[in-house]
């Protein structure tokens, strides 16, 4: 894939937004969160810029420009699940966690920010295999974690739960994300 600027600016802005929820969810800190998820409409006009562009390259064959546009809609995908945890954070869904969703929320954060940044500096190289094949292995760990904790307070199964199910699609999507870069 011919990496672009509107393509840079929208993984550039999801990883940002990546992180910063996270931390707002592991630290409880709803206005963090509040930012990530008022920032909505610098998403989704980052992807429609980015959509444009892909819209305005006609000399790129169909194929190719579908996978592209596959990898795009991947990456705003991240940035609207990023922004449905920011929002549940925000609104003060889910502020006690329990030790085992905050080690998930530690380890998708991690992980998460590692497999952003291998997506920002582009292709695989054979160097970086192995790192990329980790970082898909602990990403597929989570993304079969979606039971929760079944053990404790009631109030804090429930937020846990709700955070574990999102850490699920969130490393979801970034494997999938990770495949349409591959593919482009």
């Amino acid at each position: 894939m011919n990496r672009t600027a509107e393509v840079d600016a929208l993984l550039r802005h999801v990883a940002d937004a990546f992180r910063a929820t996270l931390h707002a969810t592991l630290d409880g800190d709803r206005d963090g969160a509040r930012e990530v998820a008022d920032g909505t409409g610098g998403r989704r006009g980052l992807a429609d810029a980015a959509h444009a562009m892909l819209t305005a390259r006609r000399w790129v064959p169909a194929p190719q420009l579908e996978r592209e546009r596959a990898f795009v809609d991947g990456v705003d995908r991240i940035g609207e699940l990023v922004e449905d945890l920011a929002a549940a954070v925000a609104d003060g869904a889910l502020h006690a966690l329990t030790p085992t969703a905050q080690l998930e929320l530690t380890v998708l954060l991690d992980v998460g920010d590692r497999r952003l940044r291998q997506l920002i500096d582009g292709a695989v190289t054979p160097e970086a295999h192995a790192t990329y094949r980790g970082c898909a292995a602990a990403l597929i760990d989570i993304a079969g974690h979606s039971a929760g904790d079944p053990t404790g307070d009631p109030a804090l199964r429930t937020a846990s739960a709700s955070v574990t199910a999102r850490c699920s699609l969130l490393a979801a999507a970034l494997l999938v994300a990770g495949r349409q870069a591959a593919a482009a």
